[in-house]
């Protein structure tokens, strides 16, 4: 029975794949779940209708990918926390934080998810962070780490 599948049924298949397997696989099992549906002429029609849909938001989506990623190359921001003996933080820095100060510094909004730190930043200095956007794309982001200024340095540097 030749069957055209809705949805990716790992390993073999993709969505909109039209096979043969067997007839009970497909009554008991694909069309149940709502995998696969019979390959008529009118369900081939509309798949193909979708997969031109889903090519023009994909290249949609990489536009927008590619014009982020020209917005942050080269971009820096600044963090700052409060530091304790030999440039050791109180606490860490992370991929949240990061994404927050780049809300809030260049009004870039960005998934943290798709920064690339590692592991905390747990020491004052510059760093270079990959930001990953889709597989082909990417930039990279200058995170400058500092010292915060207390309140009482704050006041001193503001009489002087």
């Amino acid at each position: 029975m030749k069957v055209l599948f809705l949805e990716d049924v790992p390993p073999a298949t993709r969505s909109g794949d039209i096979k043969e397997v067997a007839p009970g696989y497909a009554r008991n099992y694909l069309m149940p779940r709502n995998l696969a549906v019979p390959a008529t002429p009118a369900a081939i029609k509309g798949a193909e209708l979708l997969r031109q849909a889903r090519l023009k938001q994909k290249a949609r989506t990489e536009a927008e990918f590619r014009e982020l990623a020209a917005q942050l190359e080269g971009k820096a921001i600044r963090i700052q926390a409060r530091v304790g003996a030999r440039d050791q933080l109180y606490g860490s820095i992370t991929r949240g934080d990061v994404a927050a100060r780049l809300q809030e510094q260049l009004g870039i909004t960005l998934d943290k998810r798709k920064i690339g730190l590692d592991k905390p930043l747990r020491k004052l200095g510059d760093y270079e962070i990959p930001i990953k956007l889709s597989l082909e794309i990417g930039a990279r982001l200058k995170v400058s780490v500092e010292e915060e200024k207390s309140e009482g340095e704050r006041g001193e540097a503001a009489a002087s």
